[in-house]
C-alpha cells in the first residue's frame, strides 16, 4: 500500500498490491486492486486473469468468465486465459463452450496435460465416455504422474462396466498418491460391485485414516453393511454420514432403506422426506416413499 502512494499510476504496483491482498483472502479490496491496474493499463492480460481467479473465489461466475474472455482478447496466445476461461464455462455448465476453450489451450500447446485432463472432465459431464477416457489417457501421457487422471479414467472403465481395469488404474493413482482419498473411495465402490463386500469396506475404512470427516465413505460402508445384512451397523454408518454432512440426501434415502427393512417405518418415511426435502427432484426417493 505505500508503493501505491508512492507510485499511484503504476499499473504494476496495484497488480501487485492485488496478488498480496487475495493470498490474504481480501477478496474484494483485491478485486479493487485489479481493476485500478486495469484502468491504469487496459492491455494489462495478466491483471485480468487474476481479477478473474478473484471474481471466480467470490463466486461471480460469469463476472469472471468476462474477465478471462477479456485475457484471450488482449493476448490470443494466452494458454492460461484459455484454460481458466475452460474451467468457468464447465462450473457454469457451458460444456460446449468448455471444450472450445480447453481445444485452443491444446491447440497452443498440445503437451498442455491438465488442458487434456479438464477437457476429459468435460466430456465425461456430456456423457461422452470414450473421448473422456481418451482425454485422460493423453494426460497420463504427458504426465505420468496426473492421480487426477488415473482417478478419472478409471471412473469411466467402472461406467462402462470394467471393473476390474478400472480398480488397477484407481491402484495407479494410489501408487503417485497414496492418500488420495477419492481413489480409496473409488476401488471400493467398485469391489462392492464385484460382490467384494469386506474388501469394499476396508477400502473406504482407508479413506477415513486419511479423513474421518469423510461423509462418503461412512455412506458406502453403510451400503456396504446393508448389502451384508447387517441393518443395525448399517443405520449407525449413514447416520454418521449425515452428522458429518446434514444435507447429505443420498445418505438420508439410504438411511430410509436401511430403516424401513430394519422395521422402524415411522423413523423411515422421516429420512426419505428429509431427503426430497433436499434433493426434490429424486424420483428414487419419491419411489421410495410411497413404497414405505
Amino acid at each position: 500500500q505505500k508503493a501505491v502512494e508512492l507510485s499511484p499510476q503504476d499499473a504494476s504496483v496495484h497488480y501487485n498490491l492485488g496478488n498480496t491482498l487475495k493470498v490474504l483472502g481480501r477478496l474484494e479490496e483485491a478485486e479493487a486492486s485489479y481493476n485500478q491496474a486495469i484502468v491504469l493499463k487496459a492491455d494489462f492480460a495478466e491483471a485480468q486473469i487474476n481479477l478473474g481467479n478473484t471474481l471466480k473465489e467470490l463466486g461471480r461466475l460469469e463476472e469472471a468468465e468476462a474477465s478471462y474472455n477479456q485475457a484471450t482478447i488482449l493476448q490470443i496466445n494466452y494458454i492460461e486465459a484459455y484454460s481458466n476461461l475452460g474451467n468457468i464455462l464447465k462450473d457454469q455448465g457451458k460444456l460446449e463452450k468448455a471444450i472450445n476453450a480447453y481445444e485452443k489451450a491444446i491447440s497452443i500447446n498440445p503437451n498442455y496435460s491438465d488442458a487434456h485432463y479438464n477437457l476429459g472432465l468435460t466430456f465425461k459431464l456430456l456423457g461422452k465416455l470414450e473421448e473422456a477416457k481418451a482425454c485422460y489417457k493423453k494426460a497420463i501421457e504427458l504426465n505420468p504422474n496426473h492421480s487426477k487422471a488415473y482417478n478419472n479414467l478409471g471412473n469411466v472403465l467402472q461406467e462402462k462396466g470394467d471393473t476390474e481395469e478400472a480398480i488397477l488404474v484407481y491402484k495407479k493413482a494410489l501408487l503417485i498418491n497414496p492418500d488420495y482419498i477419492e481413489a480409496h473411495n473409488n476401488i471400493g465402490k467398485s469391489l462392492k460391485t464385484q460382490g467384494k463386500l469386506e474388501e469394499s469396506i476396508n477400502s473406504f475404512k482407508k479413506a477415513l485414516l486419511i479423513n474421518p470427516n469423510y461423509a462418503f465413505a461412512y455412506n458406502n460402508i453403510g451400503n456396504a453393511l446393508k448389502d451384508q445384512g447387517k441393518l443395525e451397523d448399517s443405520i449407525k454408518s449413514f447416520k454418521k454420514a449425515i452428522l458429518i454432512n446434514p444435507d447429505y440426501s443420498d445418505a438420508h434415502n439410504n438411511l430410509g432403506n436401511a430403516l424401513k427393512d430394519y422395521g422402524k417405518l415411522d423413523e423411515s418415511i422421516d429420512a426419505f422426506k428429509r431427503a426430497i426435502a433436499l434433493a426434490p427432484g429424486n424420483s428414487v426417493t419419491h419411489k421410495n416413499l410411497s413404497f414405505a
